[in-house]
């Protein structure tokens, strides 16, 4: 995929992605955070999740050739990456391991890696459809 765009087309397409996938991100942080869930990290959750959704749905998109490559590498590579987050999914479960609420923190871990690769799978599927 990389080697059908100019360095500078990928470069560009995953940085905007970026960008977009972070403010994304932050913009979720805050409509949620408020909201605090006690039992689970409930804005990490939801960003992995929405994230893996998509991901699937896009991937899908581009092996069917519904989207191209810069698309694929923007909205995947830049956006999705940027708004998931492992690095908060894992301080997450630390931080509920310091708190000792460590069947949360198996709940979340469970929850993130089956829901997301469920979520992935369906996102998937929905992209053969279109």
């Amino acid at each position: 995929m990389i080697d059908q765009l100019s360095t500078i087309s990928w470069v560009t397409a995953v940085a905007a992605g970026g960008a977009l996938g972070g403010l994304l991100r932050h913009g979720v942080y805050l409509a949620i955070e408020h909201r605090r869930v006690p039992a689970l990290p409930i804005s990490s959750l939801t960003v992995n999740l929405v994230g893996s959704l998509l991901i699937g749905l896009l991937v899908g998109l581009g092996r069917r050739e519904l989207l191209d490559a810069f698309w694929v590498l923007l909205l995947v590579g830049g956006t999705c990456g940027a708004f998931t987050t492992f690095s908060s999914f894992t301080a997450d479960w630390l931080r509920l391991q310091r708190q000792g609420r460590r069947s949360a923190g198996v709940a979340y871990v469970i929850l993130t890696l089956v829901a997301g690769i469920g979520l992935a799978f369906l996102g998937s599927c929905a992209a053969r459809i279109l």
